[in-house]
């Protein structure tokens, strides 16, 4: 009867084991899987990030069709650049968003004076009174 006792307690020993192993490897696979999936989306993000910089158009040489954007980050920091007097708003938050912010609809843009935010994106920098120069604010959005 001791044997048996003991054989049975052996037995639930052992299956307890081999669930603690089955719990075990499951939270493994788990893990991986979410591992996998923070670096497939981080590679998407990057990629992404990658076609924004190929869209857009490289910096515009000095002269009458340049309009130079001074940037004034949240920070206090200032950005400079030269656009296209032709590319449009959109081009400025691409900027942006390509190495100081997640996305550029993390951010706002707006000019000193007069106060005005630039949320028609699809206009260019002179038809929105940018060109030839323009001090632009950036704001994050915290929502």
């Amino acid at each position: 009867m001791l044997r048996e006792q003991q054989e049975r307690e052996f037995r639930e020993m052992e299956q307890q084991m081999a669930e603690i192993e089955r719990q075990k490897a499951e939270e493994e696979a788990a893990a991986k899987a979410k591992a996998d999936e923070e670096a497939r989306i981080a590679e998407e993000k990057l990629a992404e990030k990658e076609r924004k910089r190929q869209s857009l158009p490289t910096e515009a040489e000095p002269g009458p069709d340049a309009t130079k954007v001074v940037f004034r980050l949240p920070t206090g920091a200032k950005i400079e650049r030269r656009f296209g007097k032709v590319e449009t708003v959109q081009n400025l938050y691409t900027f942006l968003s390509l190495d100081n912010f997640e996305d550029d609809s993390s951010i706002t843009l707006s000019t000193t004076y007069p106060t005005k935010e630039l949320t028609d994106r699809d206009v260019s920098l002179e038809e929105s009174g940018l060109h030839p120069q323009a001090l632009i604010h950036v704001r994050e959005n915290l929502d």
